[in-house]
């Protein structure tokens, strides 16, 4: 079996119920599990130093942006309530649609999850915006999300995020709702469909979530309907 040694000034570790620090510490690793941190062992391995550097666990990433980010919409366009984060009436009119295509939203998270690996997040939980959205976020991106995140190696909860309604505004910046709360709730079935297929697979890498959108976006109902289904798989559920 292949052993790797892997040392730094600083490894973090964890030993009697928290955190510790050790200075010139190693990391081993045999085959595909870490069998020893710590003081450096005497043993014959490969060894990587990394010099003057920290060696630590995975982090965990629950608000992982893996798309545009909107926000940047608010502050370039000001006033945010005008130009930035909320659906003008006259787009609602036209005919809300996708403004990318299925390649480039497969292509977004392939990008983000790399850069979520680089920088040293293992476990992510994606988030996105469904500003320039139709509706809500699609189960055949997500299939392509959960490949990208199999191809790679990051440990992902996934789930298509659903909404019963959105934020419109007119030309003199009234904000009314919006709702469709029978498309919600089928984008909620489909989500729960993906669910079911996706969890445990990659050797329980890839787990199911439930994602209904922000607060102000879901009826009761919706809410609900999700408590349930999050229930029946043991599957956690974030909103916004």
């Amino acid at each position: 079996m292949i052993r790797t040694l892997l040392t730094a000034r600083w490894v973090i570790g964890f030993e009697g119920g928290s955190h510790v620090i050790h200075e010139n510490g190693s990391v081993l690793i045999e085959g595909d599990r870490v069998v020893h941190v710590g003081p450096m062992p005497e043993l014959d391995a490969e060894r990587v130093d990394y010099g003057e550097a920290i060696l630590s666990p995975g982090f965990v990433d629950l608000d992982a942006l893996s798309d545009l980010d909107t926000t940047i919409l608010g502050f370039d366009n000001f006033p945010a309530w005008r130009k930035g984060r909320v659906w003008p009436e006259s787009y609602v009119e036209r005919g809300p649609y996708e403004m990318y295509t299925p390649e480039e939203l497969a292509f977004q998270k392939r990008f983000a999850f790399a850069e979520l690996i680089r920088n040293g997040i293992t476990t992510a939980l994606p988030i996105a915006s469904l500003f320039y959205r139709e509706w809500g976020e699609t189960v055949s991106e997500f299939e392509a999300d959960a490949d990208a995140a199999e191809d790679l190696g990051l440990r992902v909860y996934l789930g298509p995020a659903y909404r019963s309604g959105g934020q419109v505004t007119d030309e003199a910046g009234n904000i009314r709702a919006l709702y469709d709360e029978a498309r919600g709730l089928a984008e909620l079935d489909a989500a729960a469909n993906f669910a079911v297929r996706i969890e445990g697979r990659a050797g329980g890498r890839i787990k199911a979530m439930f994602a209904p959108d922000r607060i102000e976006t879901c009826t009761p109902s919706l809410v609900r309907r999700t408590a349930e289904l999050a229930r029946e798989m043991g599957a956690p559920v974030r909103q916004h």
